[in-house]
C-alpha cells in the first residue's frame, strides 16, 4: 500500500477557551489522505501526541497515545489531547501540569496508518496563541472582558468537517464554507502547504489562517456577532436595532415584557436641621421624595456630560404637607430659565426633566 499522510488541516483548541475552569483538554482534528491526496474513509487509525518544549525537537514534556481512531468518510478524525494514555514518557502526565507561561511550546503528532507498523511522525507544529488559554488561571485578568463574565464569551469547540469549520458556542452551532481560505485539498499531493500553523480573529468580521507559511483571510461576518463593539467604557452598537424578548424589533430599543427600572426613596429628615440634601446619581432614574416630615433638596448632575439624560421624580406625603421639593441646577445652569424648581403642590405631585446638554427642562409636570 503507497505510504499514507495526513493533511494536516489540523486545529489546536483549546476545549474550552474562556470557561469559568481552566481546560484539561486539547481538540485536535486532522485529515488523513494517501500519497496522491485520496482521503481514507473509515479507516482505523493509532495517534501519539508529543508537547516538545523550547524547540520543535526539545525535550518532550507530555506524551499520549489514542489506539484505535476511526476516520470518517471524509478521512477526518478528532482527538482530545490530554485524553490518551500517558505513555510516562515526558515530564508530566497532564496538560494541566504543564508551566505553559514557560514556552515556547510544539506538537509533534505520530500515527500508525493502515500498513505500516511503526509510527511515523506526521508534522511538528508550534502552540500559538489559544493552546495559552490553559494558562488563563494564572492571569491576573482576561483582556477585553470589562463585564467580568467569561460565560459569555464561551466557545467549547472548533471543528473541521472537510468543508466548513464549525463553532460551537454555548448551545449555538455555526458552520463557515472554509473552502476560499485553503489551496485546493490535496491536488499537489503534498501535505506541507496545508499545516494549519494558527487561526486568529483579526476583527470581529475577519478570520486569518496562517497555513504552511501563507497567510489567508476570510470574511466571517455570517457566523459573527458583528454588530456590538466595546470601548473602554461602554458596549455599543450603531446599526441596528435590539430586540428583548422579540427577534423583530420595530424600534431602535424594543422590550417584548415586563420592564424595570432603577428607583430610589429620599426622605425628609426631621431631626436634621432644614432640607434633606439628596444628589441625583448616574444610575437613578425613578425618585420618590418624602416629604412627610421635611423639606428635601435635590441637586443635579452637570447637563453637559448626561445629555438626553431624564429623571422622573415623585413628591410623595402620607398626607396633605406644606414640605417642598427642591430641584438645583450646578452652577452657571437653568431649570426651566430658573436657577431653581420648586414642586410645592401639598399633595402627590409628577414631574419628569430632561437634559438639553447645557439645561435642564420640563417635559411632564402633573398634580393630584
Amino acid at each position: 500500500m503507497p505510504k499514507s499522510l495526513i493533511t494536516l488541516y489540523g486545529f489546536l483548541f483549546c476545549y474550552a477557551l474562556w470557561g469559568q475552569t481552566t481546560p484539561s483538554q486539547l481538540a485536535y482534528q486532522a485529515v488523513v489522505r494517501d500519497s496522491q491526496g485520496a482521503v481514507l474513509s473509515n479507516q482505523e487509525i493509532s495517534i501519539e501526541f508529543a508537547i516538545r518544549s523550547i524547540e520543535p525537537n526539545g525535550p518532550i514534556v507530555f506524551e499520549e497515545v489514542h489506539p484505535l481512531i476511526n476516520t470518517s468518510i471524509h478521512g477526518v478524525f478528532t482527538a482530545q489531547i490530554g485524553a490518551g494514555i500517558p505513555t510516562g514518557n515526558g515530564s508530566y502526565i497532564t496538560l494541566e501540569e504543564i508551566p505553559w507561561h514557560q514556552g515556547p511550546y510544539f506538537t509533534e503528532v505520530r500515527a500508525v496508518l493502515p500498513g505500516q507498523g511503526a509510527p511515523v511522525v506526521l508534522g511538528v507544529t508550534q502552540l500559538l496563541a489559544v493552546p495559552y488559554a490553559l494558562h488563563s488561571q494564572t492571569a491576573d485578568q482576561a483582556l477585553n472582558e470589562s463585564d467580568n463574565s467569561p460565560s459569555n464569551e464561551t466557545l467549547t469547540n472548533i471543528s473541521f468537517d472537510g468543508v466548513n469549520l464549525v463553532f460551537e458556542e454555548g448551545s449555538s452551532s455555526f458552520a463557515y464554507d472554509a473552502t476560499a481560505l485553503f489551496d485546493v485539498l490535496g491536488n499537489d499531493n503534498s501535505s506541507d502547504n496545508e499545516l494549519i500553523e494558527g487561526i486568529f480573529a483579526l476583527d470581529q468580521t475577519t478570520l486569518q489562517i496562517n497555513e504552511g507559511g501563507q497567510t489567508n483571510t476570510g470574511n466571517v461576518s455570517a457566523i459573527s456577532y458583528a454588530t456590538w463593539n466595546e470601548s473602554d467604557t461602554a458596549v455599543f452598537n450603531t446599526s441596528q436595532k435590539v430586540g428583548v424578548g422579540i427577534d423583530a424589533p420595530n424600534s431602535t430599543l424594543h422590550v417584548a415584557g415586563s420592564q424595570s427600572v432603577a428607583y430610589r426613596i429620599v426622605e425628609g429628615d426631621a431631626d436634621t436641621p432644614g432640607p434633606t440634601v439628596g444628589q441625583l446619581e448616574n444610575n437613578d432614574y425613578v425618585v420618590i421624595c418624602d416629604i412627610t416630615e421635611e423639606d428635601v433638596t435635590l441637586t443635579l448632575p452637570n447637563a453637559a456630560v448626561c445629555e438626553g439624560r431624564t429623571y422622573r421624580i415623585r413628591k410623595y406625603s402620607v398626607s396633605p404637607s406644606s414640605y417642598d421639593v427642591n430641584l438645583v441646577p450646578v452652577s452657571g445652569q437653568l431649570i426651566d430659565g430658573s436657577n431653581n424648581l420648586t414642586m410645592g403642590w401639598p399633595l402627590a405631585e409628577y414631574l419628569t426633566i430632561l437634559s438639553t446638554g447645557s439645561a435642564w427642562i420640563t417635559i411632564e409636570h402633573s398634580k393630584e
